[in-house]
């Protein structure tokens, strides 16, 4: 049954455990406690009818009182000055006519004299010399006293006293409620017990350790904080540095104050992790578990009621045969998948009881892992489906939901809901990894440096390694061959097949093991079949079937087999349990590794055959497999990668969609191959990636998903995009043109309902005629200015910052993407560059008139249509999420052929920030000096208020953000 609710009411800050304890009462009795707390005044206290609306959702009150009146709404509805708890009790008794159970601090027991009313009122009162005068409140206090003599039940002295008087109250409610049903909230504690246990633990494969159980460490210990980049941008606010953390990136926990958030990330970036350590924690805030020497992850008055599910174990659900009739969108399917698990895992909580939480309670964290893992496409669009709806129907709850980048973008948006990605580490938070796992192995200080110190040198010196080593399972696995005495590899294959033969040789020599060889090559036949499952991939298998598959290679019965696939678990940790019945490898992409090297271990006709023919490698979810199998065939010679490119370029089709397609896939795998040297000999490569011309003209890429556009863009960037080698700057003419924008007058000039202050006033400004980029400044061009001496060439920098910087930040990160804007670089960067380049960048005035183009339009396309998806990078839901290559949204050129203007990166001006004047101006370029450059245009990450021609931001000229890029503008010649 859903359990009723007992509202809690009580001042905060001098009552907190005694409220904590009168929850955990009720819950335990089988009742929902619901509690509105005390806020200071900053603005930030629900209102009194929000406070008493959820007053008339309870079947009881209970009432803590000690020496504190508390907070007093004001309006008209409280003539008499009563304190919020007062009202709370007013409406229970007579409008919503529900017992009150009321309990007293008892008078004799000591309370400090910082937690009494008039304690601050004496304070402040003292430090002016004024003589003590009556407190109001205190006086209004024994008043609403008076009044709850009626109700009182007992007496309380310190917090734990108020749990069993509570308790005996409720005990004695129900009997006066015989007609009211209650669950057994043991189960709920039951519940929340059994989910922190759950993820209390990661366990690290491969390890030697002191420890007595040596895989397993405290999710709390070795846990490090993961980021997302960010543009630190509120909606309708600038940001400023005062916004954002070092480099763009945020904390990703700070991210849970969106209510409906996508989270996205390479395989192996930690996003089930995270999922993990947000449940483990939201149970014991819940749970009054944490210790005050634990780390602070969430804050402590965070209690949403956690929910975890897997996104392929819903699945398997919904493929029931004996499931009920519902609508395949319903999000009905919710909690009745919650009541089936709670069947397997004896919860001792049903359906009805998770419906109520969802419905009814609310304040519930829904998190949803591995949206990537689900069978095909249409499976993760029938689910995306039932959480858009669920969002509706439980709309007091938050949701959270994880998975891949490009099974994300191809199939499986979430519309309404924020998207955010995991950012790669950062060297310092690589060194933080290394002090938890010397710390988690029990290293003696001198084990710990030396450990320490020879994984930065590597990451350091080596570039291969610093890639792998952004990624947190990779970093995992690195550390666990260096710990382990293991040679470092050089390439994501290697790094897997080091790994994984070590995994397997652990277990070797135990009675009844086979070889660990033969092991890998039973691991690999289970991963293929996995993979290429008709209904589409698997991420768990039957244990039976299993074992039948390892009796057709290794003999012996099933049951034998089902037992060494048990003792596997346990002993490689290669594979884990799922439940009682299922198996699933421990990482997806251990699976995604071994069915690569088992297609590579087929000959080449049955490689093409299981590949190519099948159609199946243009697949969302055999896009990481292709590109290890790329760097699997590699490894066994050019040859074997040679063949496969031939047959998948010799089977695309001869539609632009078809050559697209064909075209992102290879230039995908070509990641891995070009850095273990492989470049296709082929010509059909290079031919295929020079006709994609069209996908830069408008109506031909409206043919195409945004995914394929982009990924074609990147391919052709990795050959030497050609439009890069053009003289890309566009003649602008001279003329006059409205500057700014204004919100206040319909009909005036220049009008914008979205315009901000600084955009007015709007005023005339004449140009004489100029040059400006046609494309932001892209990775390819300033890896020419680096790589020509540009940061030691002080001529460059007579705007300032020489010997400031090295390189751009994030500049390794940036390099496989030439075509794509450059970012992280400062002003002066820009403005270094620029004057290499044989430019400047372009003012403020020049940026607009660009962006505006010959008639002041309000976007560089017109006045209409407004801005939308297909014209520019901005965030809105399925974006990229990071810069795009220059060019891919031809909707949104200017009529002058100016591509990205608007979104994809901040572009900086040559001008200080500074405000507008009614004046008109003759090339203005902004005041003489200031503390902040202009940017302009929007970035990626911005929503749609800022992205657009007349928004105007600005930053310190020091400043590098991943977000913030520039262009280049110029004389005439």
């Amino acid at each position: 049954m859903p359990a009723p609710i007992a509202f809690i009411s009580s001042t905060s800050d001098d009552l907190k455990q005694h409220r904590e304890q009168a929850a955990r009462a009720a819950q335990a009795s089988g009742f929902f406690p619901l509690m509105m707390e005390y806020f200071p005044s900053d603005g930030s206290q629900p209102s009194l009818d929000v406070c008493l609306s959820h007053v008339a959702r309870a079947e009881v009150a209970i009432v803590l009182v000690a020496h504190r009146y508390g907070w007093v709404p004001e309006g008209s509805s409280n003539p008499d000055a009563k304190s919020i708890t007062w009202l709370e009790c007013e409406h229970a008794c007579r409008v919503r006519k529900i017992e009150v159970l009321a309990f007293l601090v008892h008078p004799d027991h000591h309370w400090p004299p910082d937690l009494r009313e008039n304690y601050r009122l004496v304070t402040e009162q003292a430090k002016r010399g004024i003589r003590k005068e009556v407190n109001r409140n205190e006086t209004k206090l024994g008043q609403f006293k008076a009044e709850l003599n009626r109700f009182v039940r007992g007496t309380f002295t310190d917090a734990t006293s108020v749990r069993a008087l509570v308790s005996e109250s409720l005990s004695a409610w129900k009997e006066r409620h015989p007609s009211i049903e209650t669950t057994n909230s043991d189960n709920t504690d039951n519940y929340l017990e059994n989910l922190e246990d759950e993820n209390r633990l990661i366990r690290i494969k491969g390890l030697r350790s002191r420890r007595a159980e040596p895989y397993s460490f405290g999710i709390d210990e070795i846990y490090i904080s993961l980021t997302t980049l960010t543009s630190g941008e509120k909606q309708g606010h600038k940001p400023t540095t005062a916004l954002t953390e070092p480099q763009g990136r945020t904390a990703l926990e700070r991210a849970l104050s969106e209510r409906k958030l996508v989270l996205l990330g390479e395989p192996g970036s930690g996003k089930s992790t995270f999922l993990r350590r947000v449940a483990f924690e939201l149970c014991r805030n819940l749970r009054g578990t944490r210790t005050a020497d634990t780390p602070l992850f969430l804050g402590e008055r965070d209690k949403r009621f956690p929910i975890l599910i897997r996104a392929a174990d819903l699945a398997k659900r919904l493929a029931d045969p004996d499931r009920p009739a519902k609508p395949d969108d319903s999000p009905d399917w919710i909690p009745w998948f919650l009541g089936r698990q709670n069947a397997e895992y004896k919860w001792g909580l049903n359906e009805a009881f998770f419906r109520q939480r969802l419905e009814r309670e609310g304040n519930c964290l829904l998190m949803v892992d591995g949206l990537d893992e689900t069978p095909d496409r249409r499976v993760r669009e029938r689910i995306s489906r039932i959480f858009e709806k669920a969002t509706r129907a439980f709309s007091r709850c938050g949701f959270l939901v994880t998975t891949r980048d490009q099974t994300y973008w191809g199939d499986a948006v979430l519309t309404g809901f924020q998207t955010l990605r995991i950012g790669n580490l950062e060297m310092t938070e690589m060194r933080t990894f290394f002090r938890h796992f010397a710390k988690a192995l029990a290293l003696t200080e001198a084990e710990s440096k030396t450990f320490n110190d020879a994984l930065e040198d590597a990451v350091n010196h080596r570039i291969e390694i610093r890639e792998m080593a952004r990624n947190p399972v990779m970093l995992t696995a690195l550390a666990v061959l260096q710990h382990n005495g293991q040679r470092l590899p050089e390439h994501r294959v290697d790094l897997y097949d080091e790994i994984l033969r070590w995994l397997a040789a652990a277990r070797e020599g135990k009675p009844g093991r086979p070889p660990a060889d033969k092991c890998l090559e039973f691991l690999r036949r289970i991963a293929l079949v996995m993979q290429d499952q008709t209904g589409g991939r698997v991420v768990q298998i039957n244990k039976r079937s299993a074992a039948e598959l390892s009796q057709r290679m290794l003999g012996g019965t099933v049951e034998q087999n089902e037992l060494l696939l048990e003792n596997e678990t346990e002993d490689s940790g290669i594979l884990s349990p799922v439940g009682r019945t299922d198996l699933k490898f421990w990482h997806l992409s251990f699976q995604e590794y071994l069915a690569a090297r088992e297609i590579a271990s087929l000959t080449e006709t049955e490689q093409i055959e299981r590949v190519v023919t099948s159609g199946k490698l243009y697949k969302a979810e055999w896009r990481e497999m292709m590109r290890l199998l790329g760097g699997v065939l590699r490894q066994q010679g050019e040859a074997k990668i040679e063949g496969l490119f031939q047959a998948i370029l010799s089977a695309r089709g001869s539609s632009l969609p078809e050559q697209a397609r064909c075209a992102g896939l290879l230039g995908s795998m070509m990641r891995d191959l070009s850095g273990m040297g492989y470049k296709p000999e082929t010509p059909d490569y290079p031919a295929v990636l020079q006709s994609l011309d069209r996908i830069f003209v408008a109506a031909e890429a409206a043919t195409l998903d945004l995914k394929t556009r982009i990924e074609a863009a990147e391919a052709l960037g990795n050959i030497g995009d050609p439009r890069l080698e053009a003289d890309n700057r566009i003649t602008i003419s001279a003329g006059t043109y409205w500057m700014g924008a204004q919100r206040k007058k319909p009909t005036g000039q220049n009008y914008d309902p979205e315009a901000r202050d600084d955009e007015s006033p709007v005023h005339e400004v004449k140009l004489r005629a100029y040059r400006i980029g046609r494309f932001p400044v892209t990775v390819q061009e300033f890896a020419a200015f680096l790589e020509n001496g540009g940061y030691r060439a002080r001529d460059h920098w007579a705007e300032g910052g020489f010997g400031q910087f090295e390189q751009p930040d994030r500049w390794e990160e940036q390099g496989p993407h030439l075509n794509r804007p450059v970012t992280g670089v400062s002003w002066y960067e820009a403005a270094a560059y620029c004057a290499w380049a044989g430019g400047r960048l372009p003012t403020e005035a020049e940026w607009e008139r660009s962006a505006r183009g010959p008639n002041s339009s309000g976007y560089p396309w017109g006045n209409e249509p407004g801005l939308d998806p297909s014209r520019a990078n901005y965030n809105f839901s399925g974006s990229p999420g990071a810069p795009a290559p220059v060019g891919v949204f031809p909707a949104g050129h200017s009529s002058e052929g100016l591509s990205d203007l608007l979104g994809n990166v901040w572009e900086w001006c040559s001008d200080w920030y500074g405000g507008y004047s009614d004046k008109k101006h003759e090339d203005p370029a902004g005041p003489p000096s200031g503390r902040s450059r202009i940017v302009r245009g929007g970035s990626w990450s911005n929503n749609p208020r800022n992205v657009r021609a007349s928004y105007r931001n600005y930053d310190g000229p020091s400043v590098r953000y991943y977000y913030i890029g520039f262009r280049c503008a110029g004389e005439l010649a």
